[in-house]
């Protein structure tokens, strides 16, 4: 039972990761192509989108280091504080 909590935590962070994701980039590809996001705003929103999409890349770097195989076999699994510390600070 602990398991399926986390994994739909898990689950949930993602999909709202990429909600967020699309619901910026949706809006933002439209005011792009009508024209209406002048140069300076337009490396605003493309450094907020950028931004976005590293979080995205350092939470799946973090996630990795919790797939490799543990020292010992009755060991559980964890994924790397200095990781989990870098995707919650950044």
């Amino acid at each position: 039972e602990e398991f399926k909590f986390i994994y739909w935590m898990e689950w949930a962070h993602r999909m709202w990761g990429r909600a967020l994701g699309v619901a910026f980039a949706v809006p933002a590809a439209y005011f792009w192509a009508r024209g209406w996001l002048p140069g300076p705003l337009l490396r605003r929103v493309g450094l907020i989108f950028a931004a976005g999409g590293c979080q995205g890349l350092v939470g799946w770097w973090m996630v990795k280091s919790g797939l490799e195989e543990p020292p010992q076999e009755w060991d559980v699994p964890r994924v790397s504080p200095y990781r989990l510390a870098t995707h919650l600070t950044s």
